[in-house]
This record gives structure tokens, C-alpha cells and sequence, in this order.
């Protein structure tokens, strides 16, 4: 079953400052990671929302993080865990079942979507740089819509267990 693994809980790696945001979405964006030289695989896998700039990860990686430090100004929440980190992680087996039916991306895309209506920037990219391939996932931790700060600790569970589900309905049996 995929992997699913907060990256941020511990302070060393809290995302606490504007710049930390910039260079996870840099990092997250990041042109060698984000295209595959798999031929299978030839569209790039990245979105955000607010959904400004679909698929193109030059202009998320230079304004996404930007409207998430202004968001954070206007509540005057510029202290602590200011974006959370998520990765997925995927066996080549588990990748190739999952995208050969198209479903990980749209799987994606209802997630960030689903974070995005609950007043949460969100962005994601499927990494191709290692034999397993992953997916980075960010939330911004401060809702545009109220201010309330957003608890992921549950939220990975859950996603684990859509994936587990996910697998088990389509793929397993």
C-alpha cells in the first residue's frame, strides 16, 4: 500500500519563515523532479489551487508562495508551522496500477480541491527522480476564508485510508 508520511511534524523542519515556504515550493516544483523521462509518462503532474497557473510549475513555484505569506500577513499568523509538508510514496508496482487507470492525479486534484474550499492554498507534484515515484503535497496552515489554522495530524490518516480503500476496491480484489 502507498505510503503516506508528514514530513513537518518536528520542529527541525516546521516551515517558520517566509523562506522556508519559498524553497518547499521551489523543492516541490523543482523542473528535474517534476518531468519524467518515461515515455509512459510524458504529461507533467503538478497543480495548485488558487488554480491561477494550471500545470505550469514555473509560475506556481513563483507566486504560490507569495500568496501564502501575504494570507498569513493579513491574519497577523506569521508565527509557527506556517505550511504543512505530505509525501506519498509509491512501489513501481503500486505507481503502475494506480496511474494506468488515471487515478492518481484526479485523486490528487480532489484533494487539494477539498483543502482549497475549506479556505486552504494546496499544491502538488508527482516526483519521478527516484525508482519509487512520489507525491509531494503542501497545505498552507491559515484559511484565507477565517484564519483558523489547519491540523493535518487526522488528515493523514485519512488519506492513507482513501489510498488503502482506493487499492483494496480497484486493485485488489
Amino acid at each position: 500500500m502507498p505510503v503516506v508520511k508528514i514530513c513537518n511534524e518536528d520542529t527541525e523542519t516546521a516551515y517558520r519563515y517566509p523562506s522556508d515556504i519559498r524553497n518547499l515550493i521551489n523543492y516541490i516544483y523543482k523542473n528535474s523532479k517534476v518531468v519524467s523521462s518515461d515515455p509512459r509518462y510524458p504529461v507533467i503532474y503538478v497543480r495548485a489551487m488558487p488554480d491561477f497557473f494550471y500545470h505550469d510549475f514555473k509560475k506556481i513555484r513563483e507566486t504560490i508562495p507569495e500568496i501564502i505569506i501575504r494570507n498569513h500577513e493579513v491574519f497577523g499568523k506569521t508565527e509557527g508551522k506556517l505550511v504543512h509538508h505530505i509525501v506519498i510514496t509509491f512501489t513501481p508496482e503500486e505507481f503502475s496500477m494506480f496511474d494506468r487507470y488515471g487515478g492518481l492525479p484526479e485523486f490528487m486534484n480532489l484533494l487539494i480541491h477539498d483543502y482549497f474550499n475549506m479556505g486552504n492554498i494546496a499544491g502538488y507534484a508527482i516526483h519521478w527522480d527516484t525508482q519509487n515515484h512520489h507525491v509531494h503535497l503542501f497545505v498552507d496552515n491559515i484559511s484565507f476564508l477565517n484564519g483558523n489554522r489547519f491540523f493535518l495530524k487526522e488528515e493523514a490518516l485519512i488519506i492513507q485510508g482513501m489510498l488503502d480503500g482506493t487499492f483494496y476496491c480497484y486493485f485488489i480484489t
